[in-house]
């Protein structure tokens, strides 16, 4: 598992919820910036709470990270939520997501992509976003992409749910995780399954869990060998059952 994975899990554990990738702090060892938004829950309390912020950052200093919070403003959320619709949208085979810092000089933008995003890719987001945050009166800025993050394929994830269906999300995610993947965003995953799901690979079912298709099934193969999913799959269940 990766730092900058690690630190969002421990985050999300105290119940601070990131916004964008966590960014690795190059003046810090171990160091990483999280951005956050503030808000309010249904008793005026802020979130997230003090107590929450400083059980994370006790918890990533025992285990040798340094942790800082980046609280976003209104104009900040604004633009990151057009910044990252945009994205979306232009950019969907290459874009993960992103999050939008402003300073009174300065406008840093972290984007963060997929793995087999090219140079050419990134130059045109750059510009995609610098011509999209002058629109919005943020002239001086600057795009840095990290794009560090092991993600599983489609057909990796397709051949994970026919081992272990039915399978939620997030038991899914935690399976890939153990076979050395990376965490991605939610959204990232739910957009994965959602396009096999168009596809007529798997099927969601009501209480949330995924299984394959027919179709699936036909698109993964039916090799008998002991590496094939089939295979995997007995030998899973059988785990499971002694």
């Amino acid at each position: 598992m990766s730092s900058r994975v690690y630190v969002r899990e421990l985050a999300e554990k105290n119940g601070i919820e990131p916004v964008g990738p966590i960014v690795e702090d190059p003046d810090t060892k171990n160091g990483f910036l999280i951005f956050v938004k503030v808000s309010q829950d249904k008793n005026g309390e802020s979130k997230p709470s003090s107590l929450q912020i400083s059980r994370t950052l006790k918890a990533a200093k025992k285990n040798g990270s340094q942790i800082k919070l980046a609280f976003l403003n209104e104009r900040e959320t604004l633009l990151n939520t057009t910044v990252n619709l945009m994205l979306s949208q232009k950019f969907s085979e290459q874009f993960e997501n992103a999050v939008v810092s402003v300073t009174d000089s300065i406008s840093s933008v972290f984007v963060e992509t997929k793995d087999d995003t090219t140079d050419d890719d990134q130059e045109a987001m750059q510009s995609s976003i610098s011509e999209l945050l002058g629109y919005m009166g943020v002239d001086n800025s600057q795009v840095v992409f990290s794009r560090s993050l092991r993600l599983p394929t489609a057909t990796t994830i397709l051949a994970a749910v026919r081992r272990y269906s039915p399978i939620g999300r997030d038991t899914l995610v935690e399976l890939l995780q153990k076979r050395g993947f990376d965490r991605p965003a939610d959204s990232w995953t739910d957009n994965t399954l959602d396009s096999l799901r168009k596809k007529r690979f798997v099927f969601r079912r009501s209480d949330k869990k995924f299984i394959m298709t027919f179709q699936g099934l036909s698109a993964t193969g039916t090799l008998r060998n002991r590496y094939s999913p089939d295979v995997s799959r007995a030998l899973a269940l059988s785990r499971v059952r002694q």
